[in-house]
């Protein structure tokens, strides 16, 4: 079962958006609403699909992109597949990136670290920014230990370093004092 689960991470990673996206997770596996159904996949290099929302608006997700750096995570710490996630680490690292990307561009300007004006998935027009700013943190941490697993000293150190101020963020703006 677990050979499933890195086909799909692979799949995720081969189909993620390349250029002024570069990392970003797609939404869908098909072309829901534009002509495709459910069932159909794009292909495995497809990394310029339409989704069936608009491109800004799936741009803005960084939930997508958690999701890929999670299930890696979770599938390497069931399988110990190194080969798979030395495969995987190149996509990861751009997926990360994205995710701070994503930060910079839908950041709050008065705490930087926490989101402001993301979207998501779940999102149906409600407030996600506690949702988009506590998965980032899961999504930092995931990529540290990754990265120590892979020896990558660096890496490992930059998403210390972006737990620990997602984490004061969310303190400071959603714990320090009533939530609105």
């Amino acid at each position: 079962m677990p050979e499933f689960t890195w086909r799909e991470m692979e799949y995720w990673a081969r189909t993620q958006f390349r250029g002024t996206y570069e990392g970003q997770i797609h939404h869908d596996f098909g072309i829901n609403g534009h002509g495709v159904t459910d069932e159909d996949l794009c292909a495995w290099d497809d990394h310029d699909h339409e989704d069936y929302r608009s491109r800004d608006d799936v741009v803005s997700w960084p939930d997508t992109n958690v999701g890929f750096i999670v299930g890696v995570y979770e599938t390497f710490i069931a399988t110990d597949n190194l080969q798979e996630l030395n495969l995987l680490w190149p996509y990861l690292k751009k997926t990360g990136l994205r995710l701070i990307a994503q930060k910079e561009q839908y950041g709050d300007p008065a705490n930087p670290w926490a989101f402001e004006t993301s979207h998501n998935m779940y999102d149906a027009g409600g407030y996600c920014q506690t949702y988009s700013t506590g998965t980032a943190i899961l999504a930092y941490r995931c990529m540290a230990l990754l990265a120590e697993f892979l020896d990558d000293k660096e890496t490992q150190k930059f998403y210390d370093n972006a737990e620990t101020e997602t984490i004061k963020a969310f303190e400071k703006k959603y714990l320090a004092k009533e939530y609105k």
